[in-house]
């Protein structure tokens, strides 16, 4: 059973840590599951986990965090000790330390942090586990601790995960989970007379729309256009640390190639059609939706 605490800036979340280690060879903990959903985030703390032996135990599943950030903002998670760090039995105690990876053990090392600055629906996690002390000679006992858990979101900064924070922008909320960016262009067919400018029937220009979607942190491209079926369109795009947006896309049969650089965090966009057949840039021209939102007078586009 789950249980789900409602809260309007902070959650908490209570962790029991128990030992049973009748001859002190093993630790056993449980603990409730506890899922809080306010607003739009989902904190999940593991049931259960079993620390058997002294160093290093981690926590299967860590600190799993799911759902929506607003832009700027980020989810701190801190935790808290009731025994201040060490597990007790009657007057018996058995120091560690709650910690985001191995390293030595610290009796003085504070509590750690996590920090999320972009979730997903499936949910991100980061490590947890505990680096208990040597207790051979620790007195056999059922040792426990109990760990609270707070979570709450604040002003957006450089997070753990690695992702750092995007101030909000235009461009980003192709970050979050299902995300689409549409780029419409419109562009000159190889076979380009100007003539047609004239009134000519045949069609001086070609449309493609790419399709950029956010899929769980991997981004699918696709096409809607003229000829997209015959030509084969081939695209990938791949989004670095939260901040650049890379998409490269090529239309083999005419050896046409597109390229976009993006700036999400300063809705910044250079890009470059490149005809190989006749080795010289293409004319074409570009507009950027985000959402369905046509976002192209926001960025910032250098001419050539």
């Amino acid at each position: 059973m789950k249980n789900k605490l409602k809260r309007t800036t902070s959650m908490l979340c209570a962790l029991t840590v128990a030992a049973v280690p009748m001859t002190m060879s093993a630790f056993t903990a449980s603990a409730t599951e506890i899922t809080n959903t306010v607003s739009d985030y989902t904190l999940t703390i593991p049931s259960s986990f079993t620390v058997a032996n002294a160093g290093w135990n981690e926590i299967e599943g860590g600190v799993t965090a799911s759902g929506t950030l607003a832009d700027g903002k980020k989810l701190v998670v801190t935790a808290q000790s009731d025994n201040g760090w060490a597990l007790k039995s009657g007057d018996n105690s058995i120091g560690y330390n709650l910690a985001k990876e191995d390293a030595d053990y610290n009796a003085n090392a504070e509590a750690p942090t996590w920090e999320f600055d972009t979730l997903t629906a499936d949910g991100v996690s980061q490590t947890a586990g505990l680096i208990v002390e040597n207790y051979d000679e620790a007195p056999a006992g059922n040792y426990s601790d109990n760990v609270v858990f707070t979570a709450s979101v604040e002003e957006g900064g450089s997070g753990d995960n690695g992702s750092g924070t995007v101030q909000a922008s235009n461009l980003s909320p192709i970050l979050e989970n299902g995300g689409e960016l549409k780029i419409a262009c419109t562009y000159k067919a190889n076979d380009y007379d100007a003539s047609y400018d004239a009134g000519g029937t045949n069609g001086a220009f070609e449309t493609i729309n790419i399709i950029v979607k956010n899929n769980n942190g991997e981004y699918d491209v696709t096409f809607e256009g003229d000829n997209v079926t015959e030509a084969y369109f081939d695209g990938r795009a791949k989004v670095y640390e939260n901040r650049e947006l890379s998409l490269h896309v090529i239309k083999p049969r005419d050896e046409i190639e597109y390229i976009f650089e993006f700036g999400i965090e300063d809705d910044f966009c250079h890009y470059q059609v490149y005809d190989h057949l006749n080795n010289s840039e293409v004319d074409c021209t570009c507009k950027f939706f985000v959402n369905g939102v046509d976002v192209s007078d926001y960025l910032l586009i250098p001419q050539p």
